[in-house]
């Protein structure tokens, strides 16, 4: 196995664990026996659980960032940009919900170091900058940015947690289609002058 196999292995476990367990309770024989590696193997890559927290923070966010910067390139409108942001949030919150649990735990972490907040930020100003677009071509009330943001980040969070709920609640059930349709246009409606229906 290559070294970055091992690395990577050891981050994904982390990001289970975490979402699982929460940060607080875990430790690092945990994560070694959930990543099938050794206590030393993780400390030949990472100097701790902070260490490991942060690393998976940042590859997370890296990748978030990445796709929400070609989303709002490849969109003039924000129409467009919206649709394309909200269907590749609902994909990533389907096929990642232990990722989109762990973020949502953790992006205010206090053990968070000086290079995850900096990530944290990007995030912010790519989703705060579009906002602030849509408000400029009047298609976005013009109203608080933390209030649109709330609005926004907030229930993609909230369906990620019924996701979440599903896969580890006996007995709860996923969104379905049509209540995810639902809420792409209540979010939409709740930001703009004007209804409209997707």
């Amino acid at each position: 196995m290559k070294p970055d196999d091992k690395r990577t292995r050891i981050i994904n476990a982390a990001i289970k664990i975490f979402s699982c367990t929460g940060y607080a309770a875990s430790n690092v024989p945990s994560i070694a026996k959930a990543a099938n590696v050794s206590v030393g193997t993780i400390y030949h890559y990472l100097k701790n659980k902070q260490d490991i927290l942060n690393v998976a923070l940042q590859t997370t966010l890296a990748n978030v960032n990445s796709e929400l910067t070609t989303i709002f390139q490849d969109n003039e409108s924000i129409e467009g940009s919206y649709n394309a942001l909200f269907e590749a949030s609902s994909l990533f919150i389907k096929n990642e919900t232990i990722t989109v649990h762990f973020l949502y735990g953790n992006l205010f972490n206090p053990d968070l170091d000086e290079t995850s907040i900096q990530s944290r930020q990007e995030t912010t100003k790519l989703l705060v900058d579009f906002l602030k677009k849509g408000q400029s071509k009047k298609v976005f009330i013009d109203s608080g940015l933390h209030t649109q943001l709330s609005l926004l980040i907030g229930s993609l969070f909230m369906l990620s947690n019924f996701y979440w709920l599903n896969e580890n609640v006996p007995g709860e059930s996923a969104p379905t289609m049509n209540e995810i349709n639902h809420l792409k246009n209540q979010i939409w409606n709740g930001l703009t002058v004007s209804q409209a229906y997707f």
